[in-house]
């Protein structure tokens, strides 16, 4: 059997072998539905693939659909030269569920996992137009609980981990936050951080399957809406040893990093005006703070400036340290 069988009609029962389908919902085969018959279907524009796409846009080889060993679908670009998008999001590469769209090019396709039901299986292909509305609609209620947008990141994959490991990370958990300034209110919110959290889960379907990584994320996330963008980092990064494909933490750790950039911007400039104005003691901190946030990275050009402005202000204070 053929790794795809390819149809013309919108309505297809379920095939023998089937692991998952995708229907057409914009392009140049608009209502065309496909069925993956293998864990692993090559996607563009090319003959040999084993999903052409009849689209000028689409890169002769553009993306691959491929299912893990637990049974979750992934997408991955091939270096396509537009791209992909997931759920109207750019992205490299992409956990899949049911519902969820792939754009290539000018086509965009509706994923479906074998187990749907024989009910989504056989429907109708969406309008594009109900697609748009689909993605705007998720995209408000992120906005509406105050959230950064999840583009291009993983979602959670299982959980597991090891049970050492896991008991050493909470001790740390609690040892990073007993860092914190208790002057902070840390706790005063832990309501409608949980509620928050639980609202962003149920947007993805994510339902955390590791107790120590959702402590660490819930610590996170408190920190992020803190601001203290670099403790959240931290622990993010944490979730993430335990559950490497865990969604939301991957996702957390790509905005704490932009925050973090622009507040390192903001430093640099503040401490260029304070230092042009003679404030010698506001401009060492702006640079002392960039130093802070860039640590991890001293070969930064970020980094360097810093560290030299700040070396001419201590000369100028008297080597004060």
């Amino acid at each position: 059997m053929a790794p795809t069988l390819k149809f013309k009609q919108a309505k297809v029962e379920r095939q023998p072998g089937e692991q998952a389908r995708l229907k057409v919902v914009r392009g140049p085969d608009y209502g065309w539905v496909f069925v993956v018959t293998s864990s692993k279907a090559v996607m563009g524009r090319g003959e040999g693939n084993d999903i052409v796409i009849s689209d000028l846009k689409a890169s002769r080889v553009h993306a691959t659909l491929s299912q893990g060993p637990a049974g979750n679908w992934t997408v991955l670009d091939q270096g396509s030269a537009n791209g992909i998008l997931h759920n109207g999001q750019q992205t490299r590469e992409a956990m899949l569920r049911s519902g969820d769209t792939i754009t290539i090019g000018e086509t965009t396709l509706e994923f479906m996992a074998a187990e749907a039901g024989t009910a989504m299986l056989s429907a109708p292909a969406k309008s594009f137009s109900q697609v748009s509305m689909d993605h705007s609609a998720l995209a408000a209620r992120y906005e509406a609980i105050g959230q950064a947008p999840f583009a291009g990141a993983s979602r959670s994959g299982g959980g597991g981990g090891k049970l050492l490991l896991v008991g050493g990370l909470v001790v740390l958990a609690f040892l990073f936050l007993s860092d914190d300034d208790p002057k902070k209110p840390v706790k005063k919110d832990s309501v409608d951080v949980a509620q928050s959290i639980r609202d962003i889960a149920s947007l993805r379907g994510e339902i955390p399957q590791n107790k120590a990584a959702d402590a660490f994320f819930e610590i996170g996330f408190r920190e992020y809406r803190q601001g203290n963008y670099l403790r959240a980092r931290r622990q993010f990064e944490t979730v993430l040893q335990v559950v490497p494909e865990h969604y939301l933490a991957s996702s957390y750790l790509k905005t704490c990093d932009k925050r973090i950039e622009e507040e390192v911007k903001m430093h640099l400039v503040q401490g260029k005006k304070t230092l042009d104005a003679g404030k010698l003691k506001q401009a060492r901190g702006h640079f002392e703070s960039v130093l802070r946030l860039m640590h991890r990275n001293q070969s930064d050009p970020a980094f360097v400036e810093a560290k030299e402005q700040r070396e001419k202000i201590m000369k100028q204070q008297g080597g004060s340290g």
